[in-house]
């Protein structure tokens, strides 16, 4: 079994009642998931980034809300200014190609924008599932997705609309035991290289997104993972040993 530090992504003592609570800096390497470390195939090895924030999935859960979703990032080193919708701030599109047994992503007109991504008990490998692709307004305002797991999906701020809407619905795969939120990345974000480049150049961003997400309207806290990742058989017990850390006082 590997060892587990207890280093945690975000957690904190919330009140009966609430939901989950998440952080993510800008420069959270999605493709980093379930790693100590990112990978930067598509950058210049020294712009990994950080390894993205993730909680423990209830076993019982069958899909997640996502709202309150705000802060602002960039991806250069200047004042932040996109919201978790993302903008342009190099070129105009995004298409990451997959890494790792992680999808990549195809968005249109949106770039540097959160994502979600469900793994299950043990690390994904090659071959990823499809990219999702966001071309046309329609494919952001949904009011429900199913992505699969080890697919990347857009989350923005969580409504139909930027700043306004409907609360989407994500519907969690079967076997998923962890979600992640992060970003995707490279050099333009790979707009100028059609269909994509590889994941990179997560250094120079900016800025952070927070919000609170819930799993089926529990009435729970959701369990942050520890930034390293124990083989599955550990997984109960590290469920269990967080869950008596962060009870409802």
């Amino acid at each position: 079994m590997k060892t587990v530090f207890v280093c945690f992504a975000m957690a904190g003592a919330l009140s009966a009642g609430t939901t989950g609570l998440f952080a993510v800096d800008a420069r959270s390497n999605i493709f980093g998931a379930g790693q100590l470390t990112s990978p930067e195939p598509g950058g210049i090895a020294i712009e990994p980034g950080l390894t993205p924030p993730g909680f423990l999935v209830p076993s019982t859960a069958t899909m997640a809300t996502f709202e309150a979703v705000t802060g602002l990032t960039n991806c250069i080193r200047i004042v932040p200014s996109m919201g978790p919708d993302g903008g342009q701030c190099s070129g105009i599109d995004t298409q990451i190609n997959s890494y790792g047994g992680i999808s990549g992503i195809v968005a249109h007109e949106h770039q540097l924008f959160l994502v979600g991504l469900f793994l299950g008990a043990s690390n994904p490998n090659d071959p990823a599932p499809n990219r999702l692709s966001y071309v046309t307004p329609a494919d952001y305002a949904k009011t429900s997705y199913s992505p699969e797991l080890n697919q990347t999906f857009f989350i923005g701020d969580g409504l139909t609309g930027t700043g306004s809407g409907t609360v989407q619905t994500f519907f969690v795969p079967t076997g998923a035991r962890r979600l992640y939120f992060g970003f995707e990345d490279t050099l333009a974000f790979g707009h100028f290289w059609p269909p994509g480049l590889d994941p990179g150049y997560y250094g120079d961003n900016v800025g952070a997104l927070n919000g609170t997400f819930n799993f089926d309207g529990l009435d729970s806290i959701p369990t942050p993972l520890p930034l390293s990742t124990p083989e599955p058989a550990a997984f109960a017990m590290v469920a269990a040993g967080l869950a008596f850390l962060f009870r409802r006082k």
